[in-house]
């Protein structure tokens, strides 16, 4: 079982970093780096997010306009391994010629443990499903989905 430890991408390179958990050991780390375009699945699952940047940093809903989500970091922990996620987007201002860089607090999809159920603030049932879709896209990456091989696997002659 592959879990993606952060995805990001700035327009020119992906960069994905993922663990395989190892019973009674520490987990095996990998990271790609690369400039190959990724599958439209994944500039989706980025794009999606910029709701959920809005929301957990309680901005102003046209604010999404002109926000560019670069990527996430998650984390798994207490005994049930939850997720957690931090995203980072960037936003232009005209008062600067660098962008903004937002990074949402760190939250879990779930409360760590019972005693903590009644003060954690946790992600949303949508926050949750888009980092989910956002991982799926990234291992799919890794595993050679990307935009420019998807064009050529469609010119192959197919099978009967």
């Amino acid at each position: 079982m592959r879990r993606v430890k952060k995805v990001t991408y700035d327009g020119k390179r992906v960069l994905v970093r993922w663990e395989v958990p190892r019973v009674g050991a520490d987990p095996d780390e990998y990271e790609v780096a690369c400039k190959d375009p990724p599958a439209p699945r994944l500039v989706l699952a980025l794009a999606t997010l910029a709701a959920t940047v809005i929301d957990i940093c309680e901005l102003e809903r046209a604010y999404v306009f002109g926000l560019d989500v670069r990527g996430a970091s998650f984390s798994y922990g207490g005994e049930a391994e939850v997720m957690g996620a931090t995203i980072t987007a960037l936003k232009k201002v005209s008062t600067a010629r660098s962008p903004l860089t937002l990074n949402t607090p760190h939250l879990p999809s779930e409360p760590y443990t019972e005693d903590d159920k009644s003060d954690t603030p946790c992600l949303s049932e949508g926050a949750i499903e888009a980092l989910e879709e956002l991982a799926e896209a990234a291992l799919d990456y890794v595993d050679g989905k990307r935009a420019q091989l998807e064009l050529l696997d469609d010119a192959k002659p197919k099978e009967s």
